[in-house]
């Protein structure tokens, strides 16, 4: 008996200590947003067609043409950084080369056999042969443009170089890809 007479007003001292300890009717909102990350960007032209081109004489006197300007804008929720990248290109009729896209050396790539350039510059009016020119390459991105804002617009110039010869006269096509990069 005398230990319940111990241990009944221990429980009941607890259950007290308890109750004053925890808060009445205390609740607490904390608000929250957030912002889908949409990184989008869209180009002003979707093909360049550069017609009818000679093959290059050699890789110092190379035969080129360049595209019109070319304005993409960020369509994303967020400032974006712009990346271009290069491809191969293919040949459209079968049995005739392929040509090899050449970044190397860096800014000026090599014309060659089946071997073609294809270079970028920011702007709507570019001289490629000053600075700021960029050879695009198939296995790396270059950048056009950084921090570019909501609904902002960057803008290049495309010029393409011929090999030096191939097998085969017919089209061959190749893309250039617009790549919206997180900042």
């Amino acid at each position: 008996m005398k230990l319940k007479r111990f241990i009944v007003p221990g429980i009941i001292a607890g259950a007290i200590a308890v109750a004053l300890t925890m808060p009445i009717g205390a609740d607490d909102n904390i608000s929250v947003s957030v912002t889908p990350l949409v990184l989008s960007v869209s180009a002003n032209i979707e093909t360049v067609d550069y017609g009818t081109l000679p093959y290059s004489p050699a890789n110092d006197d190379r035969s080129t043409d360049e595209s019109s300007a070319i304005t993409v804008t960020n369509n994303g929720s967020v400032p974006t950084h712009i990346d271009l990248r290069g491809a191969n290109a293919e040949a459209l009729v079968d049995g005739q080369d392929d040509w090899t896209l050449s970044c190397d050396p860096n800014g000026l790539g090599t014309v060659g056999n089946n071997l073609f350039v294809h270079k970028f510059g920011a702007g709507s009016s570019v001289d490629f042969n000053g600075s700021g020119i960029f050879t695009l390459c198939s296995d790396s991105s270059k950048r056009l443009a950084s921090n570019v804002a909501l609904a902002g617009e960057a803008m290049f110039v495309l010029q393409f170089a011929m090999p030096t010869g191939t097998n085969g006269f017919g089209p061959r096509s190749s893309s250039v890809t617009v790549i919206a990069v997180a900042p």
